[in-house]
């Protein structure tokens, strides 16, 4: 399950990065009613951000040690409860269009597969 959780989120955050990275007017246009320069400028460090952790997580994909793996889905478990908490917000109080929901879709998959690794670790 771990192996396939790194797989998987390494795809999904490289993706992501590449298009805010590359294209990020593009991206913001789907999350922001008007996004200006500010927007492009961010989306761009949070893409950079991106392809770094999707990157990082496809070299652990193969860790056996159980300590590396419950440190990985700690510190994914905390990103994915503030992204999860940051995008329900933001699409609530209008700040994000109504795409900005597969934002916490996605925050909301992490959060749940982390806890499940967590406990398949402790078990």
């Amino acid at each position: 399950m771990y192996r396939n959780f790194c797989l998987v989120i390494s795809i999904v955050s490289v993706v992501y990065g590449v298009g805010y990275t590359v294209i990020p007017d593009v991206i913001a246009n789907l999350y922001f009613d008007a996004p200006g320069s500010q927007v492009s400028a961010m989306g761009r460090y949070f893409g950079l951000t991106l392809l770094g952790n999707g990157v990082l997580l496809w070299l652990l994909k193969d860790v056996a040690d159980i300590t590396v793996r419950n440190a990985v889905a700690t510190g994914l478990l905390v990103t994915g409860v503030v992204g999860l908490i940051t995008s329900v917000l933001l699409v609530i109080n209008g700040i994000l269009q109504p795409f900005g929901w597969s934002a916490a879709v996605i925050y909301l998959i992490i959060v749940i597969w982390c806890l499940l690794l967590r406990k398949s670790a402790v078990d």
